[in-house]
């Protein structure tokens, strides 16, 4: 028996080292398919002013952008990364340029108006400001590329302020998903409910959230499961940072749609073909 045991022991090893290598060479193989270029840039200006002292002011942006996937441009990908990063679309690296260009005017204007107010003379000020954009792949695979964006600002006061946003690329379709994709219209509060659920559930301290009824962002995790994303002081106090709440597909599925279906890869069809 315990021979028996052991041959079967085996067998499952070798059957889950087979799909990881697997799973690791198609992964290679796409990310051969794929040419992502990473442009960073950086600026730091200085200066004094009589009424505030000194001051600095510091801009970083490390953007990690495709440029052709499976041999096609990535121009749907590229532009929206450009948007929701610079607010603006354009061609890198001139888009970097020329937010750092303007960053400067616009904080040097402002800081000029500040010259206006009366201060002490016997008090010499050290202000400091600081910006981080970056952006990078998160999750890649023959479907869904996953991109998250960080952004941090620090314009005085006890601690920056922050954000973090997804966008969801579908490749079959060559289209940046949105929640309108992915769930049926009239499906807000089933939905809601279980993000209530899952964040109850969850051991942290998500056990203080209420009803939640709203959502916006989210992204697509390695697993297919759905992550609803929500800002700080949004639906908890702000030193939880931002909440991540993950909803299992097959809990959604009831409310997807037919393209939601595919991209999360749930499904009567999807898992007929599975079993076949």
């Amino acid at each position: 028996m315990k021979i028996k045991h052991l041959s079967l022991v085996l067998l499952v090893a070798c059957a889950f080292v087979a799909c990881v290598n697997k799973y690791n060479s198609e992964e290679e193989e796409l990310k051969e398919e794929m040419t992502f270029i990473e442009y960073t840039d950086s600026c730091f200006y200085e200066g004094y002013y009589e009424d505030w002292g000194k001051w600095s002011y510091s801009i970083y942006i490390s953007l990690e952008i495709p440029e052709k996937i499976c041999g096609k441009n990535a121009n749907i990908l590229r532009d929206s990364i450009s948007y929701y990063a610079l607010d603006t679309i354009g061609d890198y690296p001139k888009v970097i340029k020329d937010y750092l260009r303007s960053s400067k005017d616009n904080w040097i204007e402002v800081s000029q108006l500040r010259e206006t107010d009366e201060v002490s003379d016997d008090i010499d000020f050290g202000l400091s400001w600081s910006e981080m954009i970056s952006g990078e792949v998160e999750v890649l695979n023959s479907q869904l590329i996953v991109y998250r964006i960080y952004k941090e600002v620090f314009l005085g006061g006890n601690h920056p302020h922050y954000s973090v946003m997804y966008l969801n690329y579908y490749l079959p379709e060559d289209k940046v998903l949105s929640i309108s994709d992915l769930f049926n219209y009239g499906s807000e509060w089933d939905i809601c409910r279980l993000i209530t659920l899952a964040a109850q559930n969850n051991e942290e301290e998500f056990y203080m959230y209420e009803a939640i009824n709203h959502y916006s962002d989210f992204c697509i995790d390695k697993d297919n499961n759905v992550v609803f994303l929500y800002p700080p002081y949004d639906i908890a106090p702000g030193y939880l940072g931002t909440v991540c709440i993950s909803v299992k597909a097959q809990d959604l599925e009831p409310y997807l749609t037919p393209l939601g279906e595919k991209v999360l890869n749930v499904g009567k069809q999807k898992r007929n073909n599975g079993s076949s």
